[in-house]
Parts: structure tokens; C-alpha cells; sequence
């Protein structure tokens, strides 16, 4: 089912500055409405919302917490 949910949120890849490592890269993109709680998402990623873009950076880990916020973790 995880996986599924992961794949259902994936909007699309884009080329995206990745600050960190001072390059453009192709970087997926999730929807932030179909990222239900207990998901999570390796960095480098982004994912969009009506009213805000979280960047995920490399090294770094996404998952929605039950009470729907997106907190991320340095996996370094």
C-alpha cells in the first residue's frame, strides 16, 4: 500500500536547482494533498502544495507525520 500512495503522489520529474550540490537536476515532485500520513520521501525531492513548496534535500528524509504535518529528518 505504501508504495502505491508513494507512486499516486508522484506528480511528475523536473529539472530543479539543487542548492546544495550547486546543480540542476531531474528531482521528483509530489502533491502535498496525496501525501497521506506515514508516507515519507528520500531528499532530493519536492513537494507541492496549494500555498507552499517544500524542497527535501539531499540527505535528508520527508514523512507525514498523523497529524498531517511534514516533518523532515537530516538522515546524515
Amino acid at each position: 500500500e505504501f508504495r502505491r500512495v508513494l507512486f499516486r503522489s508522484l506528480k511528475c520529474m523536473r529539472g530543479v536547482y539543487l542548492p546544495d550540490r550547486h546543480e540542476r537536476r531531474s528531482t521528483p515532485i509530489y502533491d502535498e494533498a496525496l501525501f497521506t500520513p506515514g508516507s515519507t520521501v528520500r531528499g532530493p525531492a519536492v513537494i507541492e502544495a496549494l500555498d507552499t513548496t517544500i524542497y527535501v534535500p539531499d540527505g535528508a528524509l520527508a514523512t507525514r507525520d498523523p497529524l498531517t504535518n511534514i516533518v523532515l529528518e537530516d538522515l546524515r
